[in-house]
């Protein structure tokens, strides 16, 4: 989860548009890959959000992140989720140490966040392969190294199954690349990742009008 739409004279979020509507049922997706960055223009910090226009269900949701994962400032936040609101998000990946150097730099989540739904782990790669399936009655988080799922034992994987689970019909999904606090980074530099690619495979029992 991240602050709304905060502005300051260091800070500010701009929108893109994740992809277009696409007809429900087939296999959605992104190739040529999407370059995040947070940098300044015009004595701001600019940082980026992705949205879909429209709620994808149940479903595979499979994103390749690249860049210097493991380096990022511990101030910086790389979120990868479903969003419907604050009460109803499922965070496939948060990348972030929360600006404390000596935590885990990544985590799967549930919001509201607790101790029930939440998983650290820690991330050493440069290229990393995130899955999110979810299903009516379970979410199951896995991360890999590399491009190919499967090639090696995950990173991390988890599964739940408890109350924060919800129904899909108004979640979008979103991506985005921020400060906290809207302070500029330490380093006074550019940041950017890349999502290599993005799919999208609908659950074979999701409902047409989900």
């Amino acid at each position: 989860m991240f602050p709304r739409r905060q502005e300051s004279n260091h800070f500010r979020y701009f929108v893109d548009l994740f992809r277009s509507p696409s007809p429900r049922g087939q296999k959605l997706g992104i190739s040529q890959g999407l370059h995040l960055t947070i940098r300044q223009q015009k004595g701001l910090w600019e940082c980026t959000e992705l949205s879909s226009l429209e709620s994808l269900g149940w479903g595979d949701y499979q994103w390749v992140i690249v860049g210097n994962l493991p380096q990022l400032p511990p101030e910086t936040v790389l979120g990868i989720f479903l969003y419907q609101d604050d009460e109803h998000e499922i965070d496939a990946l948060e990348l972030s140490r929360w600006g404390q150097p000596e935590r885990p730099n990544a985590q799967f989540c549930l919001q509201p966040s607790g101790k029930d739904s939440i998983r650290r782990f820690e991330v050493h790669s440069r290229t990393i392969t995130v899955r999110l399936s979810w299903r009516e009655d379970k979410v199951q988080f896995t991360c890999w190294e590399g491009e190919t799922p499967g090639a090696s034992q995950p990173i991390a994987d988890w599964t739940y199954t408890g109350p924060k689970l919800f129904k899909p019909g108004r979640e979008k999904v979103h991506i985005n690349f921020w400060l906290m606090g809207g302070k500029a980074p330490a380093s006074q530099q550019p940041l950017e990742v890349l999502v290599k690619s993005f799919s999208f495979r609908p659950s074979p029992n999701a409902a047409p009008d989900q």
